[in-house]
């Protein structure tokens, strides 16, 4: 080392520099550990959810906030049917995977969420910068299949963007119709609507 020194000044010059990191290493070990290691676990998830859930006038409900960009809208202020299509997809696999995340890991292995019908009401443009609150509630549970029903609205007004229907079938791999899955249809239970006449 004291050959390549005298032949090499960088390397005399970084000398005092590696004796610091000597010194220092044990201090960034035991940082990078805790970093590294600090990683949430199951039992503190709950603040790392995009999600919420709440409860009001006509029950439960699963809560996604998404603030309106261009992606959503146009100049006009209007959203298209496929928008909310995706918003609605994107909300239920969201509720599936944050609260199902047992069922979220058998989905297309040994069953499947199909949408047998999806239908939408639109009631009023939202515009670029607002923010969106999309509310799921189940509105009826049967054997093989449920329905549940999203709410588009202002976040900060509660005024109704529009409201959408779907009806999920729960199949095998084949397509064939199956009982729901015991632990997807006990929670959505509790998110059943008090009255279905309450959703419009």
């Amino acid at each position: 080392m004291g050959r390549l020194e005298k032949g090499c000044p960088t390397l005399k010059c970084a000398r005092p520099y590696f004796c610091l990191f000597l010194f220092l290493r044990p201090y960034f070990c035991s940082y990078f550990r805790s970093s590294l290691f600090s990683f949430p676990m199951s039992n503190s998830t709950e603040k790392y959810l995009i999600g919420k859930m709440g409860n009001d006038e006509k029950g439960a409900f699963y809560e996604y906030l998404i603030r309106i960009t261009l992606a959503e809208t146009n100049i006009e202020g209007t959203v298209s049917h496929d928008k909310y299509a995706g918003l609605f997809g994107k909300v239920r696999e969201l509720f599936i995977l944050e609260y199902l995340p047992e069922i979220a890991a058998e989905m297309g292995k040994t069953f499947l969420l199909q949408t047998r019908s999806a239908s939408y009401e639109f009631k009023k443009n939202c515009r670029f910068g607002e923010l969106m609150g999309v509310k799921l509630r189940a509105l009826r549970i049967g054997n093989t299949s449920f329905e549940i029903g999203a709410e588009f609205i202002n976040a900060q007004t509660e005024e109704v963007y529009a409201t959408g229907r779907q009806v999920i079938i729960s199949t095998n791999l084949k397509g064939e119709p199956i009982k729901i899955p015991d632990e997807l249809q006990n929670i959505l239970s509790k998110y059943l609507i008090n009255s279905p006449n309450l959703f419009n």
